[in-house]
């Protein structure tokens, strides 16, 4: 499985890191968005759906708790 996480990034960063090099046309054509949004979604200005984020983590085999920025202390209820 691919790690999008790195310590301390939030989803904008994550995403910004992960596809750049992939072709945004395609994604949001899967995702029935439009390229703008990807864009927003990128660099911070708006994030995904949740049904986005699972679509995302779904054609990228991504984790989404990593991909939301989530240590694991923070999912653990306590």
């Amino acid at each position: 499985m691919n790690t999008p996480h790195t310590p301390d990034a939030n989803l904008a960063e994550n995403l910004r890191r992960l596809l750049p090099g992939r072709e945004v046309t395609r994604i949001a054509k899967r995702l029935h968005v439009s390229r703008n949004t990807i864009y927003d979604w990128i660099n911070g200005v708006r994030e995904p759906r949740a049904s986005h984020i699972i679509a995302l983590c779904y054609m990228f085999d991504w984790d989404a708790n990593e991909l939301l920025g989530l240590k694991k202390e923070e999912r653990t209820n306590t």
